[in-house]
């Protein structure tokens, strides 16, 4: 299957404005950087994929991000450190519109029409994103403990409520032991890795046809779990 003419990709530009600064001493560091990233012809996600498992992506005219991103660390005693860092920022397409295929409460075929809706959020762009790592040091042991949160964010250029990868956070945890061995020998280091020790069922990706009930509520979203595809 070939693109139409008018369905052809159009190369985007981005004009890209950022003012940041950091300063780091031997106890802690700090960093602070905003951003305006400007787009003319954008090349954003649909939630749509094609025949061969494809992200579908489509130009959108008028399109920004605008952001600052925050990220500190401090060594709290000599065997302990945290990091963490934080984005926020607002993701916006303006006076976007968009082929709906609506259908009736069985599921049947009513009509397509396009929809004017105005402003709204890029798809697959959460607002915050935030992390933080405990780093222990000591003796030959160390640990990491690594948390992410992700907050809310679309599967489509809709902005519909359902369909919608909903907030989630995660726990990761490293943990390493270096050997005591004489200096001359190779150094060995044991490891230990277990993601996602609170067990949190989340899905991180997904995907949204534009198919909408009467009422407005999204068809058929579907979401990808961590290890199983689940419709929603």
């Amino acid at each position: 299957m070939y693109a139409g003419e008018d369905e052809k990709p159009l190369p985007e530009r981005l004009y890209d404005y950022e003012l940041g600064y950091s300063y780091s001493h031997q106890r802690f560091s700090v960093g602070a950087n905003i951003y305006f990233m400007d787009y003319d012809n954008q090349l954003v996600l649909t939630g749509k994929y094609s025949d061969t498992g494809e992200y579908l992506t489509k130009n959108v005219k008028d399109s920004y991000r605008l952001g600052i991103e925050l990220t500190g660390g401090v060594q709290i005693v000599k065997w302990l450190r945290w990091d963490a860092n934080i984005t926020l920022s607002r993701n916006r397409i303006l006076n976007y519109t968009d082929l709906v295929t609506y259908y009736d409460e069985n599921g049947e075929w009513l009509r397509e029409e396009e929809k004017d809706f105005g402003t709204v959020a890029i798809s697959f762009s959460p607002a915050i994103t935030a992390g933080s790592l405990f780093t222990f040091d000591t003796h030959g042991f160390m640990a990491r403990i690594q948390t992410n949160v992700v907050s809310k964010q679309y599967l489509d250029n809709s902005q519909n409520e359902t369909a919608m990868l909903k907030p989630y956070t995660f726990t990761n945890v490293d943990l390493q032991y270096k050997l005591p061995l004489p200096a001359k020998w190779p150094e060995i280091r044991l490891l230990c890795q277990i993601n996602n020790v609170f067990n949190t069922r989340y899905a991180a990706n997904g995907g949204s046809d534009m198919g909408w009930y009467e009422d407005g509520t999204a068809c058929w979203p579907w979401y990808y779990l961590a290890t199983s595809l689940v419709a929603g």
